[in-house]
């Protein structure tokens, strides 16, 4: 074969770089900087004229396009055409793709894609600028170099416009073709600019979320996924803030648009709306301008230097994917080893061990001044008046016992009356004005409010809330050095399993052939972080809408018969990256540690300082109250010893002198009764039938019967045998007298004793509910190992708040949590022995009750939580209480707010999950070990793990 230029030079072919459907292309024997690429005989006719044509334009004027520069004859017949040779470049699917970057581009990091974006988009604009349309804008017709310049090839198919002739492009790739052109025949199209910036978009978006593509998402609701062809044609753009409309939501565990400044949001928004087809989408420039700017706002991330993303973000999406997906590295680690955390981790942890905890807080009269007060009031008229009510005890007292035997029995309760009276007068008169008592209940009542704001001002509850939960974040942190030698040990141990991944991550998804999986799948699976063998799970992939156990297995049997060609070597040593992964994982943890630590230890010093500065300095109010209260106490107790002693003696003998005249006054009218005929007595009711019943003085109607319930007959009146009084000529009233005594008859009827009414049962009186019964302290210690001791402790606790389990008599872990809550809130940390001091606080009438501080989880909640009873073969992820916040596979919640006691909760918190955040209000309720989260999203049960 002899091949020439039009100007006769002679050609030869060199290494065959690649074979494509229309032809070969070959690298020149001759010049490095030039390749070659003949045509098949068939495109050989179809092709010369567009070639000539584009050749005799000097098109080819940079080395970013590759443009042909001048036809190649074979024998005098045109052939093909050469073309600049950029040497070592790689298709640009192996720069977005995880998994090919880390094998083709080691050294890749975000900044380095983000400068490939930026030099694709320029090469387009290089295109348009001469007047040409790529029209089958892919993946495949873009190369990458090493220094992120991109060159566009195949440039022989773009659409070119030559002397009033237009040659077209019929060719293209659908998941680059723009929703106007989807579904249509490629015969005859014309291609405009605005289809390019569809393609153009697409290739962005893949540089910039990890190789997934923009319209592969999850269906929200029941409906199947649709084919990607399917989602562009619709508009049903997966990552766009107008869910209402596309209906499809972002993969699990990817970057969002919130994750990227605003003017790159805009333009894929405008690219992949409907809005680009009427006004047009961002062209190829606008992106020059877009990139260059955002590639300004790339920040380093503080937890992982290898990660690098937009500042615009509020964290780091590639740590947020690292961290939901085990295993899974955005880019390469670059871990240096390095001293200056480790010690400065140490030098926190130091500083929290030395911390002094504040005393406990002391009592608020013991910091008063001490006052010589004298009473500040005039006695003098207090003591009149208990005088003139003495006096007036004495006169009711002789003229009630006076008149008491000499009335009649009707009226004789009024003087018995007025003997109690006057002893309530004469026994009970005021010692202190009503006035100052009202001063002296008063003056508590403030002093009271006062002690209570001091306490609760000069509480250490925050404090040691604060200090607890740098306590667990302080033990965590000490485990860092014996958790990362393990996990390095344990990659010497799983070299085997280390040696099938990476053997497994060489075989790429795009390019094997496997049944039932065409190219739109494959895209769906990369844009699910699935693009090799070695990321494929029977789980995960029957997961993703659209593919379900049949097509999950054939993925599966795939994977297994690439496995079957994996050979194990013993001798060979430990992939350095994948100890620097555990290095660099460590250091991620300790660099959170010290921001976190170091913010605990802050405010907990700041909390201590306050509290000092707070005791150091007596608000004056307070001394002011304390006077107004010892001043009231003062005169209260002088008011007691200047008050008239009242002399019982005195009483006494009025009280003897009034019943001497009664009972002279009662002889008197027993004598003269003795002239009389007869004297009656009514007897008191009985249940005999051979009682006499004195007639009621009005109708006996039917009433019900008490004990029976049924209604008892009305009894015809009586007559009254009994002989009449001559000085009276009414009948007697029926009033209940003694029985008359045996020598006296008062007619052929014999009288019956009455019977004896029972006594009234005795009734327990029990405590109103939430009355606490104060224990009386005992000489002996409280022993928690008996179970009566650590019963009636627990019983306490339990009613304050404190104890959020039953109590059984086993002082265990929770009881112990509760009694240090207990003491902790009292001011004492000493839980080892519940002494005369802890048992008087505990059952002391205003116990502290437990004060949650704002953003702490209280203990009933921290531990691990599923939604399915902890069977976690069903793949649902735990949900984790600490002391600050509830993390799920994939998201958490930091709580602002915590509030409530025993069972029910409400706490503010702060949400993130999938790149989203929200603030949410959250109602949390338990009951029965089963915990119902409630927010505005909805409710979820879960069960405590053991």
């Amino acid at each position: 074969m002899r091949l020439t230029t039009a100007q006769g030079t002679a050609i030869s072919l060199g290494q065959k770089l690649g074979v494509g459907g229309e032809g070969t292309v070959y690298k020149s024997a001759t010049r490095d900087d030039i390749a070659i690429k003949i045509y098949h005989q068939p495109h050989r006719v179809k092709r010369e004229e567009k070639i000539l044509a584009m050749t005799s334009a000097g098109l080819a004027r940079g080395p970013f396009v590759a443009f042909p520069i001048e036809p190649v004859f074979e024998n005098g017949a045109f052939a093909g055409f050469t073309m600049p040779f950029a040497p070592k470049r790689k298709p640009i699917h192996e720069v977005y793709s995880p998994s090919s970057r880390r094998q083709e581009f080691p050294r890749a990091n975000f900044a380095f894609l983000v400068r490939v974006a930026l030099n694709i988009a320029s090469a387009v604009a290089a295109v348009h600028e001469r007047g040409c349309v790529v029209g089958d804008m892919n993946h495949s017709g873009i190369l990458v170099a090493t220094d992120a310049t991109a060159t566009l090839i195949d440039t022989d198919s773009f659409q070119f416009s030559f002397n009033n002739k237009l040659f077209l492009c019929e060719v293209g790739v659908e998941e680059f073709t723009p929703p106007e052109l989807q579904g249509k025949s490629r015969a005859g199209c014309i291609h405009t600019k605005n289809h390019d910036n569809f393609g153009l978009a697409v290739l962005i978006f893949y540089l910039l979320f990890m190789g997934r593509h923009p319209f592969a998402g999850q269906p929200i609701g029941k409906a199947d996924p649709p084919t990607i062809q399917e989602a562009i044609k619709n508009f049903r753009f997966a990552y766009s803030s107008r869910h209402n409309e596309t209906r499809l939501a972002p993969p699990p565990h990817t970057a969002t648009l919130a994750d990227v400044p605003p003017d790159v949001r805009d333009a894929f928004e405008t690219a992949f709306g409907q809005i680009g087809v009427i006004k047009g989408r961002p062209a190829a420039p606008e992106w020059v301008r877009i990139l260059s700017t955002c590639e300004k706002a790339l920040v380093t991330c503080k937890q992982s230097p290898s990660h690098e993303y937009f500042g615009q973000a509020k964290n780091c999406p590639w740590c947020r994917m690292e961290r939901a997906v085990p295993g899974f590295f955005a880019f390469p680690v670059t871990f240096q080893e390095s001293s200056d955390q480790a010690d400065t981790l140490k030098g926190l942890l130091s500083r929290f061990h030395a911390i002094a905890h504040p005393a406990p807080t002391a009592d608020l009269a013991s910091l008063m001044p001490s006052l010589g007060l004298s009473p500040s009031i005039d006695f003098s008229t207090v003591d009149e008046r208990q005088k003139q009510r003495a006096a007036l005890g004495l006169i009711l007292a002789v003229a009630g016992s006076a008149t008491l035997g000499a009335l009649p029995s009707n009226v004789a309760p009024l003087a018995l009356g007025a003997i109690l009276l006057s002893a309530v007068v004469y026994f009970f008169a005021p010692r202190v004005s009503p006035l100052l008592d009202a001063v002296e209940a008063k003056a508590a009542v403030e002093w009271r409010s006062t002690k209570e704001n001091w306490e609760t001002q000069n509480s250490t509850r925050n404090y040691y809330s604060l200090h607890e939960r740098a306590r667990e974040l302080a033990r965590a942190a000490e485990k860092f050095d014996g958790e990362e030698r393990a996990k390095i040990e344990a990659l010497y141990a799983e070299r085997h399993k280390n040696q099938l991944r990476a053997f497994l991550s060489g075989f790429q998804i795009e390019r094997a052939d496997i049944k039932d999986i065409g190219p739109s799948r494959k895209v769906v699976l990369r844009s699910y972080g699935i693009e090799t063998a070695a990321d494929i799970e029977l789980n995960k992939v029957r997961y993703i809408k659209g593919f379900g156990p049949k097509r999950a297995q054939t993925m599966v049997d795939w994977r297994k018969s690439i496995e079957r060609r994996f050979t194990f070597n013993s001798h060979a040593a430990v992939d350095p990256a994948d100890v620097a992964r555990v290095k660099a994982e460590f250091s991620r943890k300790r660099s959170d540690m010290v921001t976190k630590l170091g913010t605990f230890l802050g405010h907990i010093e700041a909390e201590r300082s306050k509290i000092n500065s707070r005791r150091a300095m007596i608000d004056p109010a307070f001394i002011d109250c304390w006077k107004s209260y010892q001043q009231a106490l003062v005169n209260s107790a002088a008011a007691k010893n200047h008050a008239p002693q009242t002399s019982g003696g005195k009483y006494l003998l009025a009280l003897g002198i009034g019943f001497i005249a009664s009972s002279t006054l009662s002889l008197s009218s027993r004598r003269a009764s003795t002239l009389q005929p007869t004297l009656h007595y009514a007897t008191l009711p009985a249940k005999s039938e051979n009682v006499d019943r004195q007639p009621p003085t009005g109708p006996v109607t039917d009433r019900p019967d008490p004990i029976s319930n049924q209604p008892t007959s009305s009894l015809p009146a009586r007559p009254n045998t009994a002989p009449e009084s001559p000085s009276l000529s009414q009948p007697s009233p029926t009033v209940t007298a003694p029985e008359p005594p045996a020598s006296v008859t008062t007619g052929p009827t014999k009288l019956t004793e009455p019977q004896m009414l029972p006594p009234l049962p005795m009734t327990e009186v029990k405590p109103a509910p939430g009355s606490l019964v104060q224990e009386q302290p005992t000489d002996e210690p409280i022993d928690l190992s008996r179970p009566d001791d650590a019963l009636k402790v627990q019983t306490r606790l339990h009613e304050l708040g404190y104890l959020h389990t039953k109590p059984n008599g086993r002082f265990g872990s929770a009881s112990k949590r509760a009694l240090s809550d207990f003491q902790s809130a009292r001011g004492s940390t000493d839980v080892s022995v519940v002494d005369q001091n802890t048992f008087r606080a505990l059952f002391a009438p205003d116990a502290p009750k437990p004060q949650q501080p704002a953003g702490v989880v209280p203990s009933a909640l921290r531990g691990l939580w599923s939604q399915d009873a902890c069977n976690r073969a069903t793949g649902r992820p735990p949900v984790v209480f600490d002391a600050m916040s509830a993390s799920v596979y994939g998201g958490a919640c930091t709580f602002e707010s915590f509030s409530g006691v025993n069972a029910l909760w409400r706490a503010k918190a702060t949400c993130s999950a999938d790149g989203e955040n929200w603030n949410s209000d959250i109602t949390l309720s338990l009951k029965n070990k089963v915990l119902l989260w409630s927010s505005s999203k909805g409710s979820v049960r879960y069960f405590r793990c053991p």
